[in-house]
């Protein structure tokens, strides 16, 4: 009479997980909002940054705008479409399903957020003439938005190396907007938290759920001893020695805001913006995959147990 219980704790826990991921991510985004664009001492990191963006960027910027360049509305439309299709071949359509709403909500609310909720107090720092919110950056939005769809539709044993691959994605993506002054750090450090908050938001809505093809894994736990647990711990790692890194180097230029930056400052500044973007990247992508079920390879046995 009991038997049936471990098999529905085992799909109850990965929805409250990702329910709390999801709001951990909306909270994050709100709070980088609050902390570099709402306050002085935050435009005031985020606008050296933007200009020591500047040093050596005729090194990278050529293929930064390439990169950007692949981010456009038939691309997005195309994504889509090939989620769609992953979707139907792999009779994964739960999976799809949820993976769309992923990647049309993270882009749609990036915009909302961008131009009609969020503003941008002006403290006369700023270098854009309009003074416009930039936060969040829809290009690194969409390019994240990409990597969790990725996360969502792949079988259990590949979610490690698509949490590296996507991580890679959206550093490029992010990187590129940096290098080519299209946005500042917390831009696309938000952006990140908005597309890794709406596929936990898809775990908690089921996403890994689906009576797919994918949807169990083999009974002694395959699946899972597939992605070598070494491969998350170092992506776990490169985060977290990451967020260190960025928050020494940014701490440091904010002890020089009374006096005149120089060229040590001003790199100082952008290498905070690009390490907490790689940062984001790892952490949240890795926080996306472990809220894979632990008992979905125990489930089916769970109700055959006595």
């Amino acid at each position: 009479m009991r038997s049936p219980r471990p098999a529905q704790s085992a799909l109850a826990h990965p929805r409250a997980r990702g329910l709390a991921l999801a709001v951990a991510c909306f909270a994050g985004l709100l709070a980088l909002w609050w902390a570099f664009v709402d306050t002085l001492p935050g435009q005031f990191l985020e606008a050296a940054a933007l200009a020591g963006s500047e040093i050596g960027s005729h090194r990278v910027d050529g293929h930064a705008r390439m990169v950007l360049s692949a981010i456009s509305m038939p691309a997005a439309v195309l994504l889509v479409v090939v989620i769609l299709l992953v979707g139907l071949l792999r009779r994964s359509h739960r999976r799809a399903l949820w993976a769309l709403v992923a990647v049309i909500g993270a882009s749609a609310s990036a915009q909302v957020l961008k131009h009609w909720i969020l503003f941008r107090p002006d403290y006369g720092i700023t270098a854009r003439w309009d003074n416009a919110n930039t936060l969040p950056s829809g290009h690194t939005a969409m390019a994240a938005s990409a990597a969790v769809a990725l996360i969502l539709l792949v079988d259990a044993r590949w979610r490690v190396p698509a949490a590296w691959l996507g991580a890679a994605i959206t550093v490029a993506m992010g990187y590129s907007t940096l290098v080519c002054q299209w946005h500042r750090p917390a831009d696309v450090m938000a952006a990140v938290l908005l597309a890794v908050g709406w596929g936990a938001l898809a775990v908690a809505g089921g996403a890994w759920n689906d009576a797919g093809p994918s949807s169990h894994a083999p009974p002694d736990g395959a699946d899972r001893g597939a992605c070598p647990a070494p491969a998350l711990a170092a992506l776990w790692l490169l985060g977290a020695l990451g967020a260190a890194l960025a928050l020494a180097l940014g701490l440091w230029v904010l002890t020089r805001m009374d006096s005149p930056l120089g060229r040590w400052e001003y790199f100082a500044s952008y290498a905070t913006g690009s390490v907490a973007l790689v940062a984001a990247s790892c952490l949240s992508m890795a926080g996306l995959v472990v809220l894979a079920p632990d008992g979905e390879a125990r489930a089916p046995l769970a109700l055959e147990a006595p």
